[in-house]
This record gives structure tokens, sequence and C-alpha cells, in this order.
């Protein structure tokens, strides 16, 4: 890869940690910018009523039209631990957060269909996060960012 990683996109559900995350990380690696989800097309085209295929393709033109941007994936395997961490955040809940767990599976759904059918373009990581402490998780992305940076 000749392009230069300048922005870092976390992507996952609600509670998954992106935010404390993203404020660590900015601490650790200040030579990129984050950004909470790529919501230009995450907020437009990953319902659970849009097909996968038609989100799939979202998701890969925003990937071939920015080649300084890594997308890092989280997802939990455990939907209990996900919704007790979206019941104990600082923010008011909503009826999407009890869907955090759906939403959890249809992003690793998403990232497994991209992987199989070649549309990640070696732009994209998913790092499952399921019984990490935040410090851990905050560490295997910061560990998987210095990998992908360093094969790049």
């Amino acid at each position: 890869m000749s392009t230069r990683i300048t922005d870092i996109i976390i992507e996952g559900t609600d509670g998954i940690g992106k935010s404390k995350t993203i404020e660590s990380l900015e601490v650790l690696k200040p030579c990129y910018k984050f950004h909470d989800r790529n919501r230009e097309v995450i907020a437009n085209k990953m319902t659970k009523d849009t097909p996968m295929e038609e989100c799939a393709k979202a998701y890969e033109k925003f990937i071939l039209e920015n080649p300084n941007v890594l997308t890092v994936l989280l997802f939990n395997d455990d939907g209990e631990e996900l919704l007790r961490r979206v019941k104990t955040r600082d923010k008011p809940m909503t009826g999407s957060d009890l869907e955090a767990p759906l939403y959890n599976m249809l992003y690793k759904k998403y990232y497994e269909y991209m992987k199989e059918h070649g549309m990640l373009h070696g732009r994209a990581i998913a790092i499952n996060v399921t019984g990490m402490s935040l410090q851990t998780q905050i560490n295997e992305i910061d560990k998987a960012i210095e990998c992908f940076v360093a094969e790049a």
C-alpha cells in the first residue's frame, strides 16, 4: 500500500467502547485523526432492513474513495456483556441502545461478507473485544494499528 493512513474510523455498536477508546488513542497516536463510526455510510445504510449487499457496496465505495482511511471494527460475541456496557454508559438510554446486540451481529456479518467478497481492499480490520477491559481493548487496537501500518 502506497497511501499513508491519516484517519482511523472506529466502528461498532452502541456500548462497545468507541468513545473512550478514541479518547485514549488520540493521546497515544496523535498523528492520526480518529472518528466514531463512518456516519456517512453506517447511519444511511446499515439498518436491519437494508440488504447486506447494498450496505457492503456502500462501504466498499467509501473505502475506495478514501485511501487514507483505516477502519477498525469492534465486535462483542457476548450480547449480555454488551447490554451491561450500554446500560452503564454516562448517556441517557434510547430504544436503539437495547438493540445493540442485534447491530453488533450486523457489523460482524457485514465485515465477514465484505472480507469473503474481497471488498475490504486491505483497509479494514476487526477486533473481537468480548470480555476485554477497556484498557485491554485500547492496547489491542493500538497493537493492531501498529501491525497494520508496519505491513503497509
